[in-house]
């Protein structure tokens, strides 16, 4: 008989410490700010997070959390919630918001979208130094499930 519930969930949060659960931490998740060379050519880069406010800013919805950015500044470390000027519910049309809308604008993404983008200099990084890791990819399972062979296996590729 096949238990309810699910064999393993991939989730960019923070830890869980939800007793049910086992987290298996994957991989870091680096984020950047990024835009096009043409955009900061028309707007000029920031140099500092409160040169951000002077920015075509693209974010997710008002609710995501992917609009937290954590950011280094002269004291410290400093988290806020951001809103854009151009809201949007899906990561690929903010890449392609930045990429070909007009001018663009700034927006927050993990590094594993923007490489190639970067790698073949359609985009560049803004403020690099000062942009804080965000939480880590995990693969979550229940622990009657992490024993299962096939979940093994795939935790191992992972």
């Amino acid at each position: 008989m096949n238990e309810p519930g699910f064999d393993l969930c991939l989730r960019i949060s923070p830890h869980s410490h939800h007793e049910k659960l086992v987290n298996t931490e994957l991989a870091a998740n680096s984020r950047q700010l990024i835009a096009t060379p043409a955009y900061l050519a028309a707007s000029s880069a920031p140099e500092k997070p409160s040169d951000l406010s002077k920015h075509r800013l693209i974010t997710h919805t008002k609710r995501s959390t992917s609009n937290n950015w954590h950011i280094r500044d002269g004291s410290g470390t400093r988290s806020f919630h951001t809103r854009g000027h151009f809201l949007i519910n899906s990561g690929d049309a903010m890449l392609r918001a930045v990429l070909n809308h007009g001018g663009g604008g700034i927006a927050m993404f993990p590094t594993y979208i923007t490489a190639r983008h970067i790698r073949f200099s359609a985009l560049v990084t803004v403020l690099y130094n000062l942009v804080m890791k965000d939480y880590p990819i995990h693969a979550i399972t229940l622990p009657s499930r992490q024993v299962i062979p096939k979940i093994k296996v795939f935790l191992e590729f992972l």
